[in-house]
């Protein structure tokens, strides 16, 4: 007989797991992974390769630019104009 499995979704709440499981769920111990708010949470081999492989980008794809959004056409003027405003140095 084969095993299906579905996503369900549910919360944690006070350290406990609640979730509305589906009529036909069978009985059993169950494994669940738990997402963990932590920076140093161990990564294991496989992730790290993933981590460490470079995935570039065709060069159609690249994005270029950044100033547009803050409305700035002269970087090189925006730069010198911030600059000016910073106290001179004693």
């Amino acid at each position: 007989m084969a095993t299906n499995y579905v996503k369900v979704k549910g919360i944690i709440k006070d350290g406990r797991l609640i979730v509305d499981l589906p009529e036909n769920a069978a009985d059993g111990e169950i494994e669940i992974p738990i997402p963990v708010k932590d920076d140093e949470a161990e990564l294991s081999p496989a992730e790290l390769e993933d981590y460490f492989q470079f995935k570039g980008l065709p060069f159609g794809e690249i994005e270029i630019g950044g100033w547009e959004d803050m409305r700035i056409e002269d970087s090189a003027e925006f730069v010198d104009e911030a600059i000016s405003t910073f106290p001179p140095e004693s």
